[in-house]
């Protein structure tokens, strides 16, 4: 395997990129967060289908919205995995 193919396989934590953690899409937004609080972009489509250009300081209530979109999200998962999901050996 030649060591691009090789670096494509490895993922965003095993090479130490910032790559997001969570994103949402709605409408022609997309926002993307990293692990730290400044890790944020905005994009918004189809003018920016290559997300060159983040607008998240021109746009801050757009990234307070769809930030509140995920946190909404967030609290609607469930904290600890339904033990009736589980195999009966896991389960103990």
């Amino acid at each position: 395997m030649c060591r691009q193919a090789q670096h494509r396989l490895q993922s965003a934590s095993t090479r130490g990129d910032n790559w997001p953690t969570l994103a949402v899409r709605e409408g022609e937004w997309k926002l993307l967060l990293g692990k730290l609080p400044q890790q944020i972009e905005l994009f918004r489509f189809p003018q920016d289908r290559l997300e060159k250009n983040d607008l998240k300081n021109g746009q801050p209530g757009e990234v307070e919205r769809l930030k509140t979109l995920i946190s909404d999200w967030e609290a609607m998962l469930p904290t600890e995995p339904n033990k009736k999901c589980l195999s009966t050996e896991r389960r103990k």
